[in-house]
């Protein structure tokens, strides 16, 4: 992408997704619910990026925890 013609680096919206799983923190969970509540997340996307940085396991936790408090 390019801002004022400079060229620059854009994370998806996923990626960032698979970021804030990896950092773990409260923030960042809340921040993973909003994006997968968006309506434009990309669960395919998603779901290859955890499996490339090795974020599965952490993401079933993630998912069995949000089960859970429904």
């Amino acid at each position: 992408m390019s801002v004022d013609g400079q060229a620059v680096a854009v994370l998806s919206q996923e990626h960032l997704a698979a970021i804030a799983l990896e950092t773990g923190r409260m923030k960042d969970k809340i921040r993973l619910s909003q994006f997968l509540a968006s309506g434009t997340f990309e669960r395919l996307r998603f779901d290859a990026l955890t499996e490339r940085f090795g974020l599965t396991e952490k993401w079933a936790r993630f998912v069995a925890l949000m089960e859970d408090q429904t």
